[in-house]
């Protein structure tokens, strides 16, 4: 069970983003451009976040041991009656989601079929690799997030320095609260609310 869980989420996180990135590229507009791309960079993370989360659960590739390891401990025996479901719903519900909009316009096309069997067959999408971009910057995030140890030389140390300064300013804006994802999350909505064109304020005549 904890393979096949394992084996759901490294699936979830190698899904084609590619579709995406196109019909960001199509837009005409400017703002538009910047925050799909702004998303679709979140996204490509995302996915090299869930795929290196599921080697190091799953699949044992944590790096360097935690102290929690040496430490002393007591056995405990395994419980038989986890609800391992509860493990793999969320990576099922992933994978779900994921093949729901592709078969979308599939089941459209058979629906319009079965009220009109005179309309013509639906034509099927060539085959073809896609963009392969985003794969390919899924893997080498992945890669990159996969080898790294604790630093021990002057450049990763220096590396390491300027990624924890970065952190430390990201956790003085978000602490963690529900009333900061609240904030960030209205200041989020306010800002891509005008780039797709919506209005953010009471609208009148």
């Amino acid at each position: 069970m904890l393979a096949g869980t394992g084996l759901l989420y490294a699936r979830t996180g190698t899904f084609d983003f590619a579709t995406m990135g196109e019909a960001v590229a199509r837009t005409g507009s400017d703002p538009v451009l910047t925050a799909g791309f702004v998303l679709l960079a979140g996204a490509l993370l995302t996915k090299a976040a869930v795929l290196r989360a599921a080697a190091r659960i799953f699949g044992g590739a944590s790096g360097v041991p935690g102290p929690e390891l040496p430490a002393p401990t007591e056995r405990e025996r395994e419980k038989l009656d986890r609800p391992l479901w509860l493990m793999a719903l969320p990576a099922l519900v992933l994978v779900a989601l994921a093949l729901a909009k592709a078969a979308m316009p599939f089941l459209g096309a058979v629906a319009a079929r079965l009220s009109d069997p005179a309309l013509p067959p639906p034509a099927l999408p060539e085959a073809g690799w896609g963009n392969l971009a985003p794969l390919l910057l899924i893997a080498a995030l992945f890669a990159f997030a996969l080898r790294r140890r604790r630093a021990l030389r002057g450049p990763a140390q220096a590396i390491t320095r300027g990624e924890r300064s970065a952190f430390r300013a990201l956790q003085a804006l978000h602490s963690g609260l529900v009333s900061d994802y609240v904030t960030w999350m209205a200041a989020g909505l306010a800002l891509f609310a005008p780039a797709a064109g919506f209005p953010v304020g009471p609208t009148g005549p």
